[in-house]
């Protein structure tokens, strides 16, 4: 109690814990006090103390704790505690009758209060806040005066990292705290309003462990649908791990495993009316129960789409004619599409991506080749966020050799052949009259030959 009086400038310090208690009490260096006594020759206390209210003044009987300094103590009678009517107190130094210390005393303005007691400290269902409550004796029919005063830290870390706050509850939200650690907490006590005082002791710690992200197990959750959530996490046979959900403010519910979603550790249905948080918890035999956290998120938000089903048509000059769909209809106005494709047995891929609405396209590739093509998709807008999906299947199909360029070498090739006969008429037309000669032999005249 000396200590947590040393900020009282008054001596002698006085403090209650109840206000209907008062303690009165001073310190004396032990050579001071051997020298008095030796002086005095007996072993009767060489200080008076004495207190007064209006013109009546009592002494107080005085205990005395010995130690490097010499504690001299008085605990008044509870008849004389009175509230709002202050007390005048002496200490007089009784061989020479000189006053050492002189002070006027409000019982109410000395509350020295006891800590709370029972102190808990649980997890509120949201992110990494906790609350704290605790209790105090009801026999202080003073505690809705109470003022609280709480600290709390994470273990091992420096005390600049202590958090305080002061509340007129007997509860309080910790909020901000660091995920997967381990915090204390204390909680003191001073009389507040019409009452004052100091703060008082500091009560036994309170321990608690914050839940660490679902991200260090990898807890990945997903919609195909929009009527069911996968979800998936690393496995460790040495640990017992059981995955809850709620949505909004309802209950904490197991996420159980499914016969027909064989790939996911655990399913739960889909809501939209809501947001839905998850939380983990891990027991094993060698550590202490954990929990891991995700904060709330929307079921439209996690959307895994599945392949799209799409068909290829080839046309002439190396086009291939592309049509795809999506078989959850409530997604098709909702997804961008990514088709890609390679060259044969490549491992190389060309990629191309299609905003939403569009459900066909044509590729102009190189004919006589062969391409393997796949498809997937993404919701991508206001209303369906997510993941992109699998590749689909592979398709392969071989594009024939274009025939298109043996008309136009046709066409050329008549086109050239007068040209050639121009030509060769201009240049030698001796020549030309000889072939023509050769190839049109000139009719013979009936009229001679008759």
């Amino acid at each position: 109690d000396f200590d947590l009086l040393s900020s009282d400038p008054y001596i002698p310090h006085c403090f209650t814990r109840s206000f209907k208690d008062l303690t009165c009490f001073w310190e004396v260096k032990n050579t001071k006090h051997e020298m008095i006594a030796e002086y005095d020759g007996n072993n009767a206390s060489p200080y008076g103390f004495f207190y007064s209210r209006g013109d009546e003044e009592c002494e107080c009987p005085l205990t005395k704790q010995n130690g490097n300094h010499t504690l001299y103590i008085c605990e008044f009678p509870e008849k004389d505690v009175i509230m709002f009517n202050d007390l005048t107190i002496k200490v007089k130094e009784m061989c020479m009758n000189k006053t050492l210390h002189n002070r006027k005393v409000a019982v109410e303005a000395v509350g020295l209060l006891d800590h709370p007691t029972d102190i808990n400290v649980f997890w509120t269902g949201n992110g990494n806040t906790f609350q704290a409550v605790w209790k105090i004796s009801e026999d202080n029919e003073f505690h809705v005066f109470f003022f609280y005063e709480v600290q709390y830290w994470p273990e091992g870390l420096s005390e600049k990292y202590i958090q305080t706050l002061q509340t007129e509850n007997q509860f309080c939200s910790l909020d901000n705290l660091q995920p997967g650690q381990l915090y204390h907490l204390r909680v003191r006590t001073k009389p507040n309003g019409p009452l004052d005082g100091f703060w008082g002791s500091w009560s036994e710690l309170a321990s608690f462990l914050t839940p660490q992200s679902t991200e260090v197990i990898g807890l990945h959750c997903f919609t195909p649908d929009l009527s069911a959530v996968c979800c998936n996490w690393r496995k460790n046979t040495e640990n017992y791990k059981q995955l809850f959900y709620k949505y909004g403010g309802s209950e904490w519910v197991p996420c159980m495993e499914s016969v027909t979603m064989i790939n996911c550790s655990c399913v739960f249905m889909a809501r939209s009316d809501s947001a839905v948080s998850l939380i983990m918890n891990v027991s094993s035999i060698d550590h202490p129960r954990r929990m891991y956290y995700k904060e709330p998120f929307w079921i439209n938000h996690i959307v895994l789409p599945p392949p799209p089903e799409f068909s290829v048509k080839p046309l002439s000059g190396g086009k291939l004619e592309l049509n795809w769909s999506i078989s959850e209809l409530s997604l098709a106005k909702h997804v961008v599409y990514q088709v890609r494709y390679s060259l044969g047995g490549n491992t190389t891929w060309k990629t191309l991506q299609f905003p939403q609405g569009i459900q066909c396209d044509i590729l102009e590739l190189t004919p006589g080749l062969q391409y393997t093509l796949q498809m997937r998709a993404k919701p991508d807008g206001d209303k369906m966020q997510g993941f992109w999906g699998t590749w689909s299947p592979s398709v392969t199909i071989k594009l024939s050799a274009s025939a298109g360029w043996i008309i136009p070498v046709i066409t050329i090739s008549l086109l050239l052949i007068p040209v050639f006969a121009l030509i060769t008429y201009c240049v030698f037309p001796s020549s030309f009259k000889k072939l023509k000669d050769k190839l049109w032999p000139p009719l013979p005249n009936l009229h001679r030959v008759l």
